[in-house]
């Protein structure tokens, strides 16, 4: 089993000064996506449909 040179989906959420943003990064051919919260609920919500959207990317 070899390696594939396709960048790896991610995606993860961090805490900034007022609010939180989700990273999405190699997620249907693009590099990075930003998106910004006041909420940590929101942030979290959008993290977890965007992970869902990750692992279908890995499957193909």
């Amino acid at each position: 089993m070899g390696f594939s040179d396709k960048a790896m989906a991610s995606v993860m959420k961090k805490q900034v000064a007022d609010g939180w943003a989700v990273y999405t990064y190699n997620l249907g051919g693009v590099p990075l996506q930003e998106k910004f919260f006041y909420s940590e609920a929101e942030a979290d919500a959008y993290r977890l449909q965007q992970y869902a959207l990750v692992r279908a990317e890995e499957r193909r």
